[in-house]
Formats: structure tokens, sequence, C-alpha cells
């Protein structure tokens, strides 16, 4: 998966454990599909096809299983919520991973349009990746330096906190740092970070079979 070999990825994951335990993760791919209308009009094209591996669940969350299933593995619970169209596909739908101490929820839609993102929350603080998951724009960070003593609220104590942002640098092809860290990898025999990525992998592939089994 592209995503997890470029330099958004890293910062991310150098940054997660500075949140604390996480809590929440949201993540939205969401992209009206330049195929629905016709879709609408009974032609059903691949990206519409449930026989061709078509639908939302396939087609975009993928991404945001990528993302959640390359930081924190397996989760202990899936469940999958689809919209569906008239032949049974999903053309948008909501997953819900179930990971010890905190929920995953993972929306994809390609029957209507959202600002897209990825959004992860701890007890220290949370980060937020603007942009859809094959072109992310910009990542910013907020961590929370305490409690301001001298400020009450009636909901909570409100506390100091220090936001940054970070742009990723601009690359060719989204796909140029996959092919640099294939190649560093096998000239460099590093066969531990070979295992890493094939385990990434698996469990990216897993969350998407238990998906497409348990849906309500």
């Amino acid at each position: 998966m592209p995503l997890w070999h470029g330099a958004l990825f890293r910062k991310i994951r150098e940054l997660v454990p500075a949140l604390g335990p996480i809590r929440l993760v949201q993540g939205n791919y969401s992209q009206y599909s330049s195929r629905y209308d016709r879709y609408r009009k009974g032609e059903v094209l691949p990206a519409f096809d449930p026989a061709l591996a078509g639908g939302a669940l396939y087609d975009l969350n993928v991404y945001n299983i990528a993302w959640t299933a390359g930081l924190w593995g397996l989760p202990e619970k899936v469940l999958y919520a689809p919209n569906r169209g008239w032949n049974g596909v999903d053309t948008s739908g909501v997953l819900l991973l179930g990971y010890p101490g905190f929920q995953a929820s993972l929306s994809a839609a390609k029957d209507s349009d959202s600002p897209s993102g990825f959004l992860v929350q701890g007890e220290k603080g949370w980060l937020k990746v603007e942009g859809k998951p094959i072109h992310p724009e910009k990542l910013e960070w907020t961590l929370i330096q305490g409690p301001d003593q001298d400020q009450f609220s009636t909901a909570a104590v409100k506390k100091a906190q220090n936001t940054k942002t970070w742009t990723p640098p601009e690359r060719e092809n989204r796909m140029v740092e996959e092919f640099e860290d294939f190649t560093r990898i096998v000239d460099g025999k590093k066969k531990e970070e070979a295992e890493k990525f094939l385990q990434m992998t698996l469990a990216a592939s897993k969350v998407l079979e238990r998906a497409a089994g348990h849906t309500i």
C-alpha cells in the first residue's frame, strides 16, 4: 500500500505515542464516483460490480483500513454497515473496528462527497490528516500540556494546548516512495523490514475479509 511508505505515515507513527491512550479513530474517504450516474441508470461498470470487488469497501475504505491496520494491526471486532444499491453493491458504508481501549469508525462513499480525512483522538491530544488518503494534503496535531489550575469550566478543566502543522513533501508520483523502499529492502536484504510490511498487508486483508462477512 503506497501510503505506508510515505513520509506522512512515518510522521504519524512518530506522533501517535505522544497522544496518550487512544480512544477514538475516525476515517473518511468520500468521492462521488464518475460512474455513479451511469450506475443509477442501470449500467454496471466494474466500480459497482460486486463480482469484481466493486463498491465502497474494497475501492475506498481499504485506504482507511490501511491507515488503521498499519498503525494498530488487527482489531478484535469488525462490523460493516453498508448502504446498498439496486444490485446489492455497497455504494457507501461505515466500518466499525474494535481495538483494546478504543473504537475506530471508518466511512467511505462513492454515492456522495465530503471533505476526506483521518482523525486520531487520545487522552493527551489528537492528530488530523486533511485530504484523501491517496493524496493527503496536511497533518495537524495538538498536544495537551496539562491542566490550567486557574481556569475551570462547568464541563471540564481547561488545558493549555500546543498545535502544529506539517505538510508532506511533494513527489512526482505517489508510488515513488513505495518503489524506493522496495529497492532499498531488496538490495539491502532487509528481511525484518519486509516482514513488517507483509504483516501490515495481511492485517489489512483480513479486516477486509471480515468486514465483507460481518455486515448489518
